[in-house]
């Protein structure tokens, strides 16, 4: 197989793997890390105050 034939499967199956969850699953909430520790932060301790707020 030709180089440019094989990097060009391989950009296709990388773009597929990033951008097909969010096809697939189009009204899904995708919560990152930050929320999940939040809210396990709040269940633990209700009255913690974070250090700082983002930037964001």
């Amino acid at each position: 197989m030709k180089p440019i034939v094989k990097n060009g499967l391989l950009l296709v199956v990388v773009v597929a793997l990033a951008f097909g969850p969010l096809f697939l699953k189009r009204n899904a909430e995708f919560a990152g890390a930050d929320v999940q520790a939040g809210e396990a932060i709040n269940a633990v301790a209700p009255n913690y105050k974070p250090w700082f707020k983002p930037l964001y």
